[in-house]
């Protein structure tokens, strides 16, 4: 075997070039031919599954939460769990709208009542994330 760093001819059976050190176990596993790669599935791509019908989609989702380990109960949790957080972030920008739009109307008398009621916007996301 001819190492590839130094160029200098080496024996078959050793592990490592006598002259630079270089690693030829390394060097002729890198060489070795790999296994022929399994011919192409496009119906394991992304393309394939934006032409599935509804029913195909619902299926190959179904099989994937499976083989992912996704219970019914840990869908569920997660659903809590975002319907907490948004609710959540509803209650805290209401509450800034309250307090920025009270501060705001103080300055601006004439529109104060419109100013003052912009808080109640802050509450949609508190009705989605409870539904």
């Amino acid at each position: 075997m001819i190492c590839p760093r130094c160029a200098s001819n080496q024996g078959d059976d050793i592990k490592f070039c006598t002259s630079c050190g270089a690693n030829l176990q390394a060097v002729r596993e890198a060489m070795q031919v790999a296994e022929p790669a399994a011919k192409f599935d496009w119906s394991n791509t992304w393309v394939a599954e934006m032409f599935m019908s509804g029913q195909a989609q619902e299926l190959r989702k179904r099989e994937m939460e499976r083989r992912l380990g996704i219970t019914p109960e840990i869908k569920r949790y997660n659903e809590i769990k975002a319907g907490v957080i948004v609710s959540s972030v509803g209650v805290a920008v209401s509450i800034f709208l309250h307090f920025l739009m009270h501060a705001i109307a103080a300055q601006n008398p004439r529109d104060a009542e419109l100013l003052n009621s912009i808080w109640l916007a802050g509450l949609i996301p508190s009705w989605l994330g409870s539904r």
